[in-house]
């Protein structure tokens, strides 16, 4: 029935014969869109179930987090240098102004880590190329670094790394030089291509398959 139909047999209810028009009632009650539009929105205990397990997964590794001193583990970008640090035997920064990682046993020796799923670009964001100040204070999140590595992703495995090359600083600051030179604005985004890390670095991990 039509909600035409619906309405009509509603209205009709509400006068008339009392039986009638609780009969008429009944049945637009049980016709009613809304009624089954809100039976819709029901969700399966399978939807919930899974969802909940994905939260509670979560909260456990965030209760873990905090307790070696990671108040956000859902910040941007920290879950991947959490898997390169695991990879490379690295400590990863607390603190989001320092470099991504350091190593433990000396901790002077600080990296910085790119990371890119494959056919994908690594990228260093807003980098200034004037004034000169601001451009030496850009560059010094790669100068301060003792190397750089670029991390692959698997775009089906979001969490597993297909191979990681270890960059020198000078062959990165060259290219950033290089690109901020170029660059027509004053700040920019400037990116390095999985071929231009494979021929610049050395691969120091790929996945075993």
């Amino acid at each position: 029935m039509g909600w035409r139909g619906w309405l009509q047999r509603f209205r009709s209810g509400r006068s008339g014969d009392p039986a009638r028009r609780s009969q008429a009632q009944a049945e637009a009650q049980e016709e009613s869109p809304s009624r089954q539009f809100s039976a819709k929105q029901i969700a399966s205990p399978n939807t919930v179930n899974y969802i909940h397990q994905i939260i509670s997964f979560i909260r456990k590794a965030q209760e873990i987090a905090a307790q070696h001193g990671f108040k956000n583990l859902l910040q941007p970008g920290l879950v991947k240098e959490l898997v390169v640090a695991d990879i490379l035997g690295h400590e990863v920064h607390k603190t989001k102004h320092e470099p991504d990682a350091f190593d433990p046993a000396h901790p002077e020796r600080k990296f910085e880590y790119l990371s890119c799923f494959e056919g994908g670009t690594f990228q260093l964001d807003r980098m200034f190329s004037s004034p000169s100040y601001k451009r030496a204070t850009s560059l010094e999140r790669i100068t301060r670094n003792t190397a750089i590595y670029c991390a692959v992703f698997d775009k089906e495995s979001p969490l597993d790394v297909l191979v990681i090359y270890e960059v020198p600083v000078e062959a990165m600051l060259r290219e950033a030089g290089r690109q901020l030179d170029a660059s027509r604005n004053e700040i920019s985004h400037i990116g390095f291509t999985v071929k231009w890390a494979q021929q610049n670095g050395k691969m120091v991990y790929t996945k075993q398959t």
